[in-house]
């Protein structure tokens, strides 16, 4: 039996992040939502309201079921089969073990997180399948960590563009292994092992390292070279064009030159542009 994950039900998912993007900082006023999804209706292209349903979609054969958000999804699809993500990892989509656990947007691809059996279970696998947003499968990330000679877990760290950080499946959690994929030349290119906790944003992979002993951060580029060097207690990007910064228990902000832009005086410096950080995507005001 099929089953499928609706392209309607996934911006459901997604309905209080693109809400804050959409409607600002305040989500209960009335007014203000509605004038932001008249703007937004207005502003869909004639292809994806010509594909829009009108209607609930049929949901047979699915239990992952959620009402019709306003039309300002970029989604061109009602639904996507699952199938392939299932069987290509030796999974069927009937087996109750197999779950979709979660579904959210980055940048122009939907990613579909998904597990099977519980985490407590020698045969526990958690995986991310990555769709363009006409519902095509991009990648398996299953297949990719089996190929490279892993196990059948495989998780992204962020995406940039078309370059995915993948974390392969490796028997002990030290010893993380990480990669730079293109999701369009499908091209792999292996990370030293020297760098861990990866995540990519915005064009730079901020990496974790152990220093003498202690542990620092720093960032590389796409090419993999090393442009701030582990030198921090901690790093994050403040916005898409500088640093926030962590020495001697201060912060500071610096440029992707590592030139310090604010002085190692603050307490703290909050993220002020919505961006990424290793955590959950928070919309905060610019200051």
């Amino acid at each position: 039996m099929k089953k499928f994950i609706s392209g309607i039900l996934i911006a459901a998912m997604l309905t209080s992040v693109l809400c804050a993007c959409n409607n600002g900082e305040n989500q209960s006023d009335t007014s203000q939502s509605d004038n932001n999804a008249n703007l937004s209706q207005q502003t869909v292209t004639t292809e994806a309201m010509a594909t829009q349903p009108a209607t609930e979609p049929n949901y047979e054969n699915t239990n992952y079921v959620a009402p019709i958000p306003q039309k300002n999804q970029k989604y061109k699809f009602e639904e996507i089969s699952l199938d392939e993500a299932a069987t290509s990892s030796g999974y069927s989509m009937s087996d109750s073990k197999f779950r979709i656990t979660d579904a959210y947007v980055l940048g122009e691809y939907l990613v579909v997180s998904i597990t099977y059996s519980n985490i407590n279970s020698t045969a526990f696998c958690a995986y991310n399948v990555i769709f363009d947003l006409e519902g095509n499968m991009v990648a398996n990330l299953s297949n990719i960590s089996l190929n490279e000679g892993y196990g059948k877990s495989g998780q992204i760290r962020g995406i940039y563009g078309d370059y995915t950080i993948i974390e392969f499946d490796t028997p002990i959690r030290s010893e993380e292994k990480f990669a730079l994929y293109n999701l369009k030349t499908k091209e792999l290119k292996h990370i030293d092992s020297e760098y861990s906790s990866l995540i990519i944003d915005n064009g730079v992979i901020i990496f974790g390292k152990n220093e003498e002993n202690l542990y620092k951060y720093g960032a590389l580029d796409l090419d993999l070279n090393e442009i701030i060097p582990a030198e921090y207690d901690w790093l994050s990007l403040a916005s898409p064009a500088l640093f926030r910064a962590k020495k001697d228990e201060k912060y500071g902000l610096i440029d992707f030159n590592n030139k310090v832009v604010a002085d190692f005086n603050y307490k703290e410096i909050i993220r002020f542009d919505g961006i990424y950080d290793g955590g959950q995507f928070k919309i905060l005001k610019e200051i």
